[in-house]
């Protein structure tokens, strides 16, 4: 076991405030091969970013997974969902994807991590996404795993008159660090991030977001949902950052957590940086417990208190969830969803 350091403050705050870095345990793992066969290795286009350098170190030298996802130009292609999946004989993972939409195309593509029992396991994945000219990625990440230590490292870069979707579904794993990046490099480059996030049991979250624009007029907007249940524990960092150069350019940062539990706790750093005058950038943050008088008006019609607060907890997620444009991924996750809120395992997928 090894200790180290990760999800790094860029920008320091009061170090009595204990937000500045997390203490991340890592284990001793035994590589082992990966059920899905692997394309050629290719070396990644950045360095600087994710949950630690160690983790990348990691998935660099003794990765068990990489695949490519690449359009050519003017192509529009949807690799649809890619399967990750964990169980006793292959509880290591140690994947790399590398996504790469060319000048003028169109990429789509569901990554989906789960595991098939409660045994021990460890992920550390590095997803790297280069949206060129006048491209539109869309990249959804679902995890449900259950007993998981995992770490989650996301890189995104955006070139002149590109947009990228990407939506975060972060609904399991025991301790889970999750590290996204975003640099908005070029002119009217668009990133829209909308994200949920669902705590439960003795599990841990630990969630980092760095946006950056340098392009003129580039635009950004990153909202987080979430729902802390029992003894839970999240703690949500994030930093806008206009450059020198970003003249003209809009950005929004907003986290929402629901407390389902007086022993849950949650924890927000919002923090607003701009090197430019000539941009608007807004955040928010809010943490409480769910409104009493809702829940009272859904209750007199006969509900019960747990279903009532599933259903307010879904109507929160069902902006992210309906954007993965497919029935049947949206009807596993809430299924998984109110299996939780219930105590229940009633996981289908």
């Amino acid at each position: 076991m090894e200790q180290i350091k990760g999800n790094k403050l860029g920008f320091k705050t009061f170090k009595y405030l204990k937000v500045n870095d997390t203490e991340i345990n890592l284990p001793d793992i035994d590589i082992k091969e990966y059920r899905i066969d692997s394309d050629p290795v290719e070396s990644l286009d950045n360095k600087d970013f994710g949950v630690c350098q160690e983790a990348l170190d990691m998935n660099e030298k003794s990765g068990n997974l990489f695949k490519k996802y690449r359009t050519e130009e003017n192509q529009v292609k949807d690799f649809g969902v890619i399967d990750l999946v964990t169980d006793r004989e292959y509880d290591i993972l140690l994947d790399t994807h590398k996504i790469v939409a060319e000048k003028n195309s169109s990429l789509r593509v569901v990554l989906d991590y789960r595991d098939n029992d409660e045994n021990k396991k460890f992920r550390s994945s590095v997803i790297e996404i280069n949206a060129k000219e006048n491209s539109n990625v869309e990249v959804f990440v679902i995890q449900t795993e259950k007993n998981t230590t995992a770490l989650e490292s996301v890189i995104l870069n955006l070139d002149e008159e590109s947009n990228v979707i990407l939506s975060q579904y972060e609904l399991g794993s025991k301790d889970n660090y999750v590290n996204t990046k975003a640099n908005l490099n070029g002119k009217h480059s668009n990133l829209d991030i909308n994200s949920i996030y669902f705590t439960h049991g003795d599990n841990s979250l630990n969630m980092l977001y760095e946006i950056n624009h340098f392009g003129k007029e580039s635009k950004s907007s990153c909202i987080v949902n979430g729902a802390l249940k029992e003894t839970s524990y999240k703690n949500f960092k994030s930093t806008l950052d206009f450059k020198k150069g970003s003249m003209g350019s809009t950005g929004t940062e907003e986290e929402y957590a629901v407390l389902l539990s007086d022993d849950a706790k949650s924890l927000s750093v919002p923090i607003l940086l701009a090197g430019e005058d000539d941009v608007i950038g807004n955040h928010a943050a809010s943490a409480g417990k769910i409104d009493a008088d809702m829940l009272f008006y859904i209750m007199n019609r006969a509900i019960s208190r747990d279903v009532a607060e599933s259903m307010i907890v879904e109507s929160k997620f069902s902006e992210s969830l309906s954007r993965l444009d497919d029935e049947n991924l949206e009807s596993k996750l809430l299924c998984f969803i109110r299996g939780k809120m219930a105590k229940r395992e009633l996981d289908v997928r």
